[in-house]
């Protein structure tokens, strides 16, 4: 692994919204040539160092970081579709479960973690920190998402799921 040293990043503020009432900030993440070719790391001779050479005294990362960013989420966008077909086979039996449940309030569903911790019969233990919990809502969200082959046209998403305030 290599590191680069931290006089490599500046943050660039961008001018004052008086209508936003914000200001825009962006991280500019730039390298010193020579210092990279000069770090002791051992460069491929035949093809990255003198690429390394040809570029300015100080150039910018930020173009391959974003598109190292796109190719993360393409992948993160496939495992999704991969894993989508059981989720939703999941969250379909969920649904059924809570069909009848009535009342008040929203139907959860709680989870045990096992623990090696667990006592042996006869002891007292509390079990609250071990126990996650989440409203069947989700479930239904799931089981409403596109099929994988849609999904997948996508080249990211973004969910956010907010707990009802």
């Amino acid at each position: 692994m290599h590191c680069l040293s931290s006089n490599a990043l500046s943050l660039k503020s961008g001018e004052f919204d008086f209508v936003l009432a914000t200001t825009e900030h962006n991280l500019l993440v730039e390298v010193n040539r020579d210092e990279l070719l000069n770090s002791g790391f051992v460069w491929r001779a035949t093809d990255v160092r003198p690429q390394l050479r040809s570029l300015p005294a100080k150039f910018e990362l930020n173009t391959y970081i974003e598109e190292m960013m796109q190719c993360l989420e393409k992948i993160h966008v496939s495992f999704i579709c991969i894993s989508l077909p059981e989720v939703k086979r999941a969250a379909a039996y969920i649904k059924e479960l809570s069909k009848p449940i009535s009342g008040r309030g929203k139907p959860c569903i709680y989870h045990l973690v096992d623990s090696p911790n667990r006592p042996v019969k006869n002891q007292v233990y509390n079990m609250a920190s071990e126990l996650s919990w989440m409203q069947v809502e989700i479930a239904e969200f799931i089981a409403n998402l596109p099929e994988p082959a849609k999904l997948a046209k996508f080249s990211a998403f973004n969910i956010n799921i907010r707990r009802p305030s």
